[in-house]
């Protein structure tokens, strides 16, 4: 199952109502960012794993991800194949 939300509130709405596997986010987003959005995700789901992507690979909001127990940091443009 793969649900797609536009932003990190959404995103936190379909983590209440669905067990994933994993989550997959962007760093900047509209609304909150993905260290925003993982540090609201652990209240909700503590070992759900999170990668995520962005173009600032030493910004102090992934920083505070990795505490937050990011799995992984994707650098953009990634390039992976369809």
């Amino acid at each position: 199952l793969v649900d797609v939300a536009n932003d990190g509130v959404q995103a936190l709405e379909f983590v209440k109502r669905t067990r994933y596997d994993a989550l997959v986010t962007d760093m900047r987003m509209p609304g909150m960012n993905g260290a925003e959005l993982l540090r609201e995700l652990r209240r909700i789901d503590n070992g759900l794993p999170a990668v995520l992507l962005s173009a600032y690979s030493h910004d102090d909001q992934l920083r505070m991800a990795r505490r937050d127990g990011l799995l992984a940091v994707l650098s953009k443009p990634q390039q992976i194949p369809r």
